[in-house]
């Protein structure tokens, strides 16, 4: 039995890969041109440390830079500046909207061009400082709004454009990076069906499954995880991610196949290593609610397993023990050209990473599904 990761085809074995989190701080380069420099516009990320204003005008931001340097952006009366909330405004009251929401440990992207110059900072440096063609608020920085178990405080970084919480040390050092959940609205996979396919009530039904369903995994348990790693490599910790997403799988034409992924970290080696427990639920496409997994076989819960378990080449063993008692509800996923199994981290005897396999629509595997349950490329 192989680690999992990448699919092997039908009847092949998944294996594990390495995962490098890029977390918003790092998707962003921050460009910073000295004054009297000019040319196309430039960007620059970062924290409001300062704001200056004239005649009741904001005319100038002082910024800590991603890279730790002091900048400055200047503001004309041509700036364009977005708040946080989109709307229908004038460009005028999209400038009230900014200024009302920008203040210390807000996060601004900008782009500036033209030549500058130099302003007087309220500590007294010296900070080159450029024209502002557009700016626009990323994120926020809540200083000490968490903390772990034994007392220590965070700060949450709120990424609006990544859609993203980073839990941080005072010092800066991100533990973890929270995505927001995400799916199955406006969620699409090539050559499957999505969520539009079904009526409005069907879809609202689905909808309000997975919202009073809500996230899979503990946010402060994988918290206390990465930091308890963080605490024994120090330096050369790297921060984890959790993320949560659902999409389509498959479907037939009774049924609306969708996946949940949940990426959290496997709290091991340097931090960054994740894997992904998956879970699948079957919808009525005509009603949208959710149909018992089991209800999709023609054989009982127990002889499904074995049959997939055979058909997948699984030895008897304590591997094959424990893949039979595990929890299998949601753990088969339909997918266009066939099944996918998985186990999470710890799940299986001597296993401590994920393990699983992939079928194909075997003549065996065909037999235990219910005809009307089989994906629409294996019933056209």
């Amino acid at each position: 039995m192989a680690k999992l990761g990448k699919r092997a085809g039908a009847g092949g074995i998944f294996r594990g890969r390495f995962w490098r989190v890029l977390t918003a701080a790092g998707l962003v380069l921050a460009v910073w041109l000295a004054a009297g420099c000019a040319g196309k516009p430039r960007q620059i990320t970062g924290l409001v440390t300062e704001l200056r204003f004239e005649d009741g005008r904001l005319s100038a931001i002082f910024l800590q830079t991603q890279s730790g340097e002091p900048a400055a952006l200047l503001l004309t009366d041509e700036t364009r500046a977005f708040p946080p909330e989109g709307g229908a405004w004038t460009a005028e009251e999209l400038r009230r909207a900014f200024e009302a929401a920008v203040g210390p440990d807000v996060q601004i992207t900008a782009a500036c061009a033209g030549r500058g110059q130099t302003l007087t900072a309220g500590d007294g440096a010296q900070v080159a400082a450029r024209p502002a063609q557009s700016i626009e608020i990323t994120g926020r920085l809540n200083r000490g709004a968490a903390a772990l178990a034994d007392g220590t405080v965070l700060d949450v970084f709120v990424d609006t454009a990544f859609s993203s919480r980073s839990y941080r040390l005072p010092d800066g050092t991100e533990l973890l990076c929270a995505k927001d959940p995400s799916g199955p609205a406006n969620t699409y996979v090539g050559g499957v069906e999505s969520l539009d396919a079904l009526d409005e009530a069907a879809r609202q039904q689905v909808l309000a499954f997975y919202e009073a369903r809500g996230l899979l995994y503990n946010e402060q348990a994988e918290l206390e995880k990465v930091y308890a790693l963080y605490r024994q490599l120090g330096a050369e910790f790297c921060s984890g991610l959790a993320d949560q997403t659902v999409s389509p799988s498959a479907s037939s034409d009774r049924v609306l196949y969708l996946l949940t992924a949940v990426t959290l970290p496997t709290g091991s080696e340097n931090g960054n290593r994740v894997y992904e427990e998956r879970r699948c639920d079957a919808f009525d496409r005509a009603t949208g609610a959710r149909i018992d997994p089991w209800a999709l076989f023609t054989l009982p819960r127990e002889a499904v397993i074995q049959t997939l378990l055979d058909e997948a080449g699984v030895p008897a063993g304590p591997q094959r023990t424990g893949m039979e008692a595990a929890a299998w509800d949601g753990r088969i996923v339909f997918l266009p050209d066939g099944l996918s199994v998985t186990f999470e981290p710890g799940t299986l005897p001597g296993q401590p990473e994920a393990t699983g396999f992939s079928l194909g629509y075997t003549p065996a595997v065909r037999a235990a599904i219910q005809s009307w349950a089989l994906p629409q490329t294996e019933t056209t």
